[in-house]
């Protein structure tokens, strides 16, 4: 969902709930916020909460387009919580600006390189873990279910133009979906 105001829309958050095992609620540290030909945009923390289409795995895509984008001049160390309906057991995240009609924004803006996922129920680090640098979700299995978590995000691959981080999309798994498979094959060169 492309969405242009820092306050998460019910319906993109209700959507999401009935889809694949609920996100209750999503914040951020930091949403960047430009002046732009249109008025103003805010990359919307609620933009993550997009899922994929591909052929091996029956994955469908909401349009991408517009990721959440944290504001590194006054966020070093950008974060998103997330509350969600069950317990979950894997993350996939797929970074950078990724839009099928302005493929060199991938490469022009940064992209996470190193998180850490916290469970906010203990207060205790689930580890610390390298994404990788392609357009395809790099999937984590955490070693403990989690209902509450933080994705802190430590450290990123530079952009050639731009050093906001970017992220297009966030979903959570279990042991049992999504199926482990290859997430995509095509990378922005």
């Amino acid at each position: 969902p492309f969405v242009k105001n820092s306050k998460p829309k019910e319906s993109t958050l209700k959507l999401f709930k009935n889809i694949y095992g609920g996100v209750e609620k999503i914040t951020a540290s930091s949403e960047l916020s430009e002046k732009t030909k249109s008025g103003e945009t805010t990359y919307s923390v609620t933009n993550v909460l997009t899922l994929g289409s591909e052929k091996e795995t029956g994955y469908f895509f909401l349009p991408l387009g517009c990721p959440w984008v944290s504001d590194i001049s006054k966020d070093k160390e950008p974060y998103i919580d997330f509350e969600l309906q069950y317990e979950r057991s894997s993350i996939h995240i797929l970074p950078g600006f990724v839009d099928f009609s302005r493929r060199h924004l991938w490469k022009q803006n940064a992209r996470p390189k190193t998180i850490e996922v916290i469970d906010l129920d203990s207060s205790k680090s689930l580890g610390k873990f390298t994404i990788n640098d392609r357009i395809d979700f790099t999937s984590i299995d955490l070693p403990a279910s989690v209902k509450n978590v933080r994705i802190k995000f430590i450290n990123f691959y530079p952009g050639t133009k731009y050093q906001d981080p970017c992220v297009s999309s966030i979903y959570f798994g279990t042991d049992m979906w999504p199926y482990k498979g290859n997430h995509g094959k095509d990378t922005f060169e």
